[in-house]
């Protein structure tokens, strides 16, 4: 079924961090308003894809926090290529497909924040383009993400000595958060 083919998918994507739902378990039999027939209730493939994004997103903050920038930007790119593999899975529920955007292009910006933390200032700049682009091609745009992919990708700009370059994404940063 469409089901089962969605699900291998997310198995091989997320190599076994996404749990089996067990067939005829008592939590997961509900019935129709009627009462009379039993339905299958299962857990959405595309809420678990999006909980796994999430899952790597959040191991990146903790390496992040512990200043570990090697090991956050290693976590944040496995979210940005899990989301890229399971966009299809996501697309199946809106509430999924909104977690997963905004998981991907938060991740793409602490990419960006980690490659500027370890001197990568091409990289870095490199990350912060993508998830301008990416920003404003969202469901929902938000400025102030923009505006701060901006800041990164004048910092990164200053770290390569383009001080023009670094005004002007910094004004246009200022400029959308007024």
């Amino acid at each position: 079924s469409r089901f089962e083919r969605v699900r291998r998918r997310c198995e091989r994507v997320f190599k076994g961090r996404f749990p089996r739902v067990a067939m005829g378990e008592a939590n997961n039999i509900s019935f129709d308003i009627s009462g009379d027939d039993v339905v299958e209730v299962r857990a959405s493939p595309a809420m678990e894809a999006a909980k796994n994004l999430e899952a790597y997103k959040a191991a990146g903050a903790a390496l992040a926090g512990k200043k570990d920038w090697k090991g956050a930007l290693d976590e944040y790119e496995k979210a940005v290529v899990a989301y890229d593999a399971c966009k299809e899975t996501l697309s199946c529920d809106f509430e999924a497909e909104r977690i997963g955007e905004k998981v991907m292009l938060a991740s793409l910006s602490n990419q960006s924040l980690c490659s500027l933390k370890l001197e990568n200032f091409e990289e870095a700049k490199r990350l912060a383009s993508l998830c301008v682009k990416r920003l404003k091609e969202a469901r929902v745009i938000d400025e102030s993400a923009v505006a701060k992919c901006l800041f990164r990708k004048g910092q990164a700009s200053l770290g390569l000595g383009d001080a023009r370059g670094a005004v002007d994404f910094l004004a246009e940063a200022v400029r959308l958060e007024e």
